[in-house]
């Protein structure tokens, strides 16, 4: 039921976008992220072209970059804690996944375009949000999932460089002191076309949900508050006699 799927979907965006806070809810947020990504690898590996993707992308895209921002402050880094590198892997491997297979996945060649330009425009100065990492991730022997991290945000950076640096030749060459979003969206077609990108079907795979112990308990809470509601407002009549 892709509309039910589609609204839930929205509902995870929205809160994922109205609650980014210095004590945040990190468990929450890894597991909203985990559905979407586990949406989008089910359109990409078994939707068979011309479905709508089952979630607003245009929303999401943004959220996601503004996690990552948001992680990147090495104060808020060492406020969530430990599952902030685990976070910070998962967003960056939903955008990732749209960076490789979004040509096939997105609507149209400025959605394309447009994702492009958003992963540039927080990649660049000031910003510069994929460098920003670096000051967090410090160990000497990282682990597989700083590792991974790692290989993450240089495609995103990868990405941030090369449209950033289309855009900066054509401002110079052209010499327009103000271009119009449409010339500049135009443009980061261009440089989206000539990008290099890895084959990356790693971005497509994903394990079980409760994958562990932590979520395991996650889920059980979430169920069991569903079902006090359940028992509470729910009125179950006897068989009839």
């Amino acid at each position: 039921n892709l509309p039910s799927i589609a609204a839930l979907a929205n509902v995870i965006i929205e809160f994922l976008s109205s609650n980014l806070k210095m004590a945040l809810e990190a468990s929450l947020y890894l597991v909203g992220f985990k559905i979407l990504h586990r949406l989008l690898c089910y359109h990409k590996n078994w939707c068979t072209g011309g479905e709508d993707l089952p979630l607003d992308w245009k929303k999401m895209v943004p959220v996601a970059l503004r996690v990552l921002t948001y992680l990147s402050r090495p104060a808020v880094w060492k406020a969530v804690g430990a599952e902030a590198m685990e976070l910070a892997c998962m967003v960056a491997s939903v955008l990732n996944l749209l960076v490789v297979h979004g040509a096939t996945m997105l609507p149209g060649e400025e959605s394309y375009a447009f994702l492009c330009y958003e992963i540039a425009r927080v990649g660049s100065a000031p910003n510069k949000v994929f460098e920003k990492f670096g000051s967090n991730l410090t160990s000497p022997s990282p682990e597989p999932t700083e590792a991974s991290l790692v290989d993450e945000l240089k495609l995103l950076h990868h990405v941030a460089e090369h449209v950033n640096a289309a855009v900066e030749t054509w401002l110079e060459e052209s010499k327009i002191p103000s271009p119009s979003s449409e010339e500049i969206l135009s443009l980061v077609a261009q440089a989206a076309g000539s990008l290099s990108l890895p084959v990356r079907q790693d971005l497509l795979n994903f394990e079980n949900f409760c994958e562990t112990d932590a979520e395991l308990s996650l889920a059980r809470g979430r169920a069991g508050i569903l079902l006090d509601l359940y028992c509470r407002y729910i009125h179950v009549f006897p068989p009839p006699q």
